[in-house]
């Protein structure tokens, strides 16, 4: 619900919405009449009723962006734990070549 969304504004568009409709398919006009429903349920809200609607709102918003937030930082994490992982790994495997090249090296210089 907007400032500029003014209740007589509304009805019109209902009233439109309500002469458009001769000539329509079913699917439409249950839409059309879906669409006046909820225009009625905005214009017939009390003040504080449309308050404790947007803060509910606002409290679910709340609740997918704190979830969206843990979701996005266990992905990072866990990223950053396979990364440093790999990494292990490979200096693991680059340790082990080096020493085996060292060896060769050792063995090569001995003859």
């Amino acid at each position: 619900y907007h400032e500029h969304d003014d209740p007589e504004q509304i009805r019109l568009e209902a009233e439109r919405d309500k002469s458009v409709l001769n000539g329509r398919d079913t699917e439409t006009i249950n839409s059309t009449d879906a669409t006046q429903e909820v225009k009625e349920h905005i214009v017939n809200l009390e003040p504080n009723e449309m308050h404790q609607e947007e803060s509910e709102l606002n409290a679910i918003r709340l609740m997918w962006i704190k979830r969206w937030k843990w979701f996005v930082r266990f992905k990072i994490s866990f990223r950053l734990k396979r990364l440093i992982q790999f990494w292990k790994h490979q200096r693991k495997r680059f340790q082990s070549l080096r020493y085996c090249f060292l060896q060769q090296n050792l063995n090569a210089s001995h003859r």
